[in-house]
Parts: structure tokens; C-alpha cells; sequence
């Protein structure tokens, strides 16, 4: 399991990309790429973007006969990771610092990345080369998988097979030492660093040691927890201009992190120490977990966003702009308001005829507390989802206590009308007497809290694509 982890992780650049350019050379622009595609049609529009982290679009170009399209700038391009995309068909290219920005690459989208010739790039030539590295060496281990899996009982067989699984590893860890020093400084080996995975010691426990695969699980699990960004270059201001570093974040604390809060806050802070010196990095790291935590789908991480936004962005004013800095402490105090563990507090109301009712004489296993306008456009796209989980559930003890925020009576009453939404409770504050927005942290709607039958705050600020797995989590264990 180990050493194809290793292989796969080198071939994270290996995706559908595919691409080709030819050039001539404009000595007067400072930037200037030029294509030849084979397997294009002319008058197909090719799209020039840059990666901070996420693809942003910075020039377009119309493929010409002959499958040729070129980019011109007479201003340099900021230094970072680019792709050139055609209807979805990408091929991604470095920018280094004090590389030439003139280069030309060609490409046959029937051969594959085989084909790809960058011509005037150094660097961007030494990435053709190991993708074509990369993309042998993954048939090789595909190879010798199907191998060792029909040679199970035979041992001698596997012993070969063993040692040529390692020199295949042994031989991509010598490429990215090769193209390290090669290319020290550039873009492409910032890439190689971001994609090199720490390596433990060999886990060795003594023969008479009882549950040896739990403990052998449990010493990789340690290791990775603890070493996932050990070679990640947070001091590099280029980082963010790359994919991987945002895409490593989400898997570190999505995949690999048990969802235990000590242990996440823990790791957290470990992180958050080496990315101090490095502003934008701490800022883009800080934003993505805060948003990350903010609808995580496990109880023991419920209110997570909120220690985020305490620690690190409240507690770290120098950071930031201090409108983000209170816009974020307003959040937090709203937040307190009826939290996870409490009873949520009591809403006297009025229904459709304009009967008095309250959140308090609900009679369910679970409630569903989502508050609404017909006239937002969110809650137009998330309402009928949420009905159809209410009719889903209906039958395992849930209702949902609609509640209509706004003051225009026949827009809501119409809305409920057409849509059906009878079977479920409707109401809204008609005299305006019951303050909602200032018992309840209605930053934005739609608003889901679950409730258990004592009203008592199950999770709050859920986004309906969460709410039927806790739904199903709680009406299961019942």
C-alpha cells in the first residue's frame, strides 16, 4: 500500500492534460507563447489561466488553420503554474523567475503527452520529460501489481516482484533529486518538494507483539499526521501560484485527520506555527479552514469555524484588515446565540390563517428549524431540497417549523401555495413582535438548525447538503 501511495502521489501531474505548441520568436514582446495543436478544429477558443491557487482566466486566443493559436504580452507574466485550456483539455506550464517567457510548445492531442515538445523552456521541457518519466514508470507498477497479485503463493516470485517494486520507487525518488538540483529555485521544483511525501522509519515490532496490523496501522497513520507538510516550502512566495498546496489542505484535514477535535485543533496549530511569516499563505490557510469547519459533518467538530475565527483571525488583528477582523468577531457573538448543546430558544408565532403557534408545542424526534424568503435566491434553489428531505424523513419522527423572515404575506403565502408545502409548518412573525434576528445568528439565509425533541441544538448553520446525513445518522441509531 505504501509504495503505491508513493507512485501515485508523483503522478498527482498526471491527469487528462494534453496540449502542443510551435512559435516563432517576437523579440519585442516579453511574453509570447505560441502553440501547435494536432486534433483541434479551427476557430476553437483556447483559454490562457493562471493558478492563485484556483484556475483564473487571463487571455483567450482563436486556434488558426493549421491548429496554431499564440499568446502576447509586452509585460512579463507573474511568476507561478498556467494552463492552457481547449473545451476542458488542459495542459499545465511553469513561469519561473528569470525564466524566458517566449517559448513554443507542440503537441498531437492523438499521442498523448508523449508528443508535448516545449522548445525554448528549459524548464517547462524538463516537465514534459518527467511526465512522459512518470507516465512509464505508472505502467510499469500497474505491471508488476497484476504480477504480484497472480503470484500470491508463490514466494519466490514475490520476493523478485519486490525488489523490482522498489527499484521502480528507488528510480522516481532519483528523478525528483535529479530535477531538484537541476532546476533549485524554479517552479518546478517547489512542485517536486509539494509532491514528495515524507518518509518514515520501517515499522518494526516485536513477533510475540499481539494486534501487529493495528499497530503497524496506527504508527503510518502517526507518521503522515504528523510529517504531511514537513517538505512543503512555506517561506516560497510562489506556494499559493500552484494547485497542490490548496488540494494537500483539504486532504490533510478531510481524509487522513480523524475527525477528533483535540487532536485537529492540535494539528491545526502546528500548522498555523510555520506558516506565521508567510501572510498570504496564513491568510489563505486560515479562510479555507474557517469555511472548512464551518459545515463539517461531524458532531465532534461542530463549532470548530468558531475557535478558527478566534485563534486566527481575532486573535491574530495584524494579520488582517480589522473590517474583516470585526465582520469576523460579529460572526463569532452572533454564533453564540443558541449554541450546539443548548435549548434553542422559544419562537411564538403565527401560521398561515394567523393562528398563534410556537416552536415549544412541536411534538417530533427531530425538528428541523429552517428559516427562509421565497425571494432569495438560495433559498429558491435549497427549499425544495429541503422538502424533499422532510417527505424523505417525515415518517421517522421529523418536522420541519418553516419560518418566512420577511413581511410580504401574499408573496409567502403564494409561494407555499404553489409549491405544496402544506405538510409541513409554516410560519412568520406578523405582528413583528417576536425579534428573530436578534434570538438567532441569521448571518445568512436559508438557516437550518436541527433540533432534538427537547429542542434542545443538535447542530446549527447546517447546509442542506448535510442535513439528510445527519438525519440518517440520528433516525439509524434510534
Amino acid at each position: 500500500m505504501k509504495k503505491i501511495f508513493v507512485l501515485l502521489l508523483g503522478c498527482m501531474f498526471i491527469m487528462d492534460n494534453s496540449f502542443a505548441q510551435q512559435r516563432t520568436m517576437d523579440k519585442s514582446l516579453k511574453n509570447s507563447i505560441t502553440i501547435t495543436l494536432d486534433g483541434v478544429q479551427a476557430g476553437d477558443t483556447a483559454l490562457l489561466k493562471a493558478y492563485r491557487p484556483k484556475q483564473e482566466t487571463i487571455d483567450t486566443s482563436i486556434v488558426r488553420e493549421g491548429g496554431q493559436l499564440s499568446f502576447h504580452s509586452d509585460t512579463l507574466l507573474p511568476v507561478g503554474m498556467y494552463c492552457v485550456d481547449i473545451a476542458g483539455r488542459t495542459l499545465d506550464f511553469f513561469l519561473s523567475e528569470g525564466e524566458p517567457q517566449s517559448f513554443s510548445i507542440q503537441y498531437n492531442l492523438n499521442e498523448g503527452l508523449a508528443s508535448a515538445q516545449f522548445t525554448g523552456s528549459p524548464e517547462n521541457q524538463a516537465l514534459a520529460g518527467y511526465l512522459r518519466f512518470m507516465r512509464e514508470r505508472q505502467m510499469r507498477r500497474q505491471q508488476l501489481q497484476q504480477r504480484i497479485q497472480s503470484n500470491g503463493e508463490h514466494a519466490d516470485s514475490l520476493a523478485l516482484l519486490d525488489v523490482q517494486m522498489e527499484t521502480l520507487i528507488r528510480e522516481v525518488k532519483n528523478k525528483w533529486t535529479e530535477i531538484e538540483t537541476a532546476h533549485s529555485g524554479k517552479m518546478i521544483a517547489l512542485f517536486i518538494s509539494s509532491i514528495r511525501e515524507p518518509e518514515p522509519a520501517p515499522f518494526t515490532v516485536a513477533d510475540s507483539s499481539a494486534n501487529i496490523d493495528s499497530l503497524q496501522q496506527n504508527y503510518y497513520y502517526t507518521f503522515f499526521r504528523d510529517h504531511f507538510f514537513d517538505n512543503y516550502q512555506f517561506s516560497s512566495p510562489y506556494l499559493l501560484q500552484m494547485p497542490f498546496y490548496s488540494q494537500a489542505l483539504t486532504t490533510y484535514f478531510t481524509r487522513l485527520l480523524k475527525p477528533e477535535r483535540q487532536e485537529t485543533t492540535g494539528q491545526m496549530a502546528r500548522l498555523m506555527e510555520k506558516l506565521k511569516d508567510n501572510k498570504p499563505l496564513y491568510r489563505y490557510t486560515v479562510r479555507e479552514l474557517y469555511d472548512l469547519y464551518k459545515n463539517v459533518p461531524y458532531p465532534e467538530l461542530e463549532g470548530l469555524y468558531l475557535e478558527v475565527g478566534e485563534n486566527y483571525i481575532v486573535g491574530r488583528p495584524e494579520m488582517w484588515d480589522s473590517a474583516y477582523v470585526d465582520k469576523v468577531a460579529f460572526n463569532i457573538k452572533l454564533a453564540a446565540m443558541n449554541p450546539v448543546g443548548d435549548k434553542a430558544t422559544e419562537l411564538k408565532l403565527s401560521d398561515l390563517a394567523g393562528n398563534a403557534m410556537s416552536l415549544y408545542d412541536v411534538q417530533a424526534a427531530y425538528t428541523v428549524l429552517y428559516f427562509y424568503n421565497p425571494q432569495c435566491g438560495a433559498c429558491a434553489e435549497i427549499t425544495p431540497k429541503v422538502h424533499k428531505t422532510y417527505q424523505d424523513y417525515k415518517n421517522k419522527g421529523v418536522q420541519v417549523f418553516a419560518v418566512y423572515v420577511d413581511r410580504d404575506k401574499d408573496v409567502w403565502m403564494k409561494y407555499v401555495m404553489e409549491n405544496k408545502y402544506l405538510d409541513w409548518i409554516n410560519a412568520w412573525d406578523a405582528d413583528e413582535t417576536a425579534d428573530i434576528y436578534g434570538k438567532y445568528d441569521l448571518h445568512a439565509i436559508p438557516m437550518i438548525y436541527l433540533l432534538d425533541k427537547d429542542k434542545v441544538v443538535v447542530v446549527k448553520d447546517l447546509q442542506q447538503s448535510s442535513l439528510e446525513l445527519w438525519l440518517n445518522q440520528l433516525t439509524s441509531a434510534e
